[in-house]
């Protein structure tokens, strides 16, 4: 297995380490904000993170490649989940209050992707 965690600021980085060897296996300097959350899809094809930068990423956790972006919240995003069966469909939530529901082709080429349906009326 490997794990995904944020590098340090200063690299604007997310890293993938293989707890097997302890070593950092590759780094993807396309991340330009703090990591808050990171997840692996249902398949551990892909990883999910939520960045301060107002985005959610999907990368590919093997070549460590930018699969899509999600943008479209105000705000910070705080969490992003898969759905528990399939890897196309995500969702997350932000300090925008606000939770939004994507449906993604991670087998396109790299893409940005609008929210499906937004879900408002978090006000506290």
């Amino acid at each position: 297995g490997i794990l995904q965690t944020r590098a340090e600021s200063s690299k604007e980085a997310v890293t993938t380490w293989r707890p097997s060897w302890l070593k950092e296996a590759a780094s993807t300097a396309r991340q330009k904000s703090d990591v808050l959350w990171a997840a692996f899809s249902p398949s551990g094809k892909y990883i999910l993170t939520a960045s301060f930068d107002k985005t959610a990423k999907v990368w590919n956790s093997a070549t460590n490649r930018l699969e899509c972006t999600l943008q479209g919240h105000l705000a910070t995003v705080v969490a992003a989940k898969y759905s528990p069966v399939d890897d196309n469909c995500i969702v997350t939530a932000s300090g925008d209050q606000t939770a939004r529901v994507w449906q993604i082709d991670t087998g396109a080429p790299a893409m940005f992707a609008e929210a499906r349906h937004v879900l408002r009326g978090h006000n506290g």
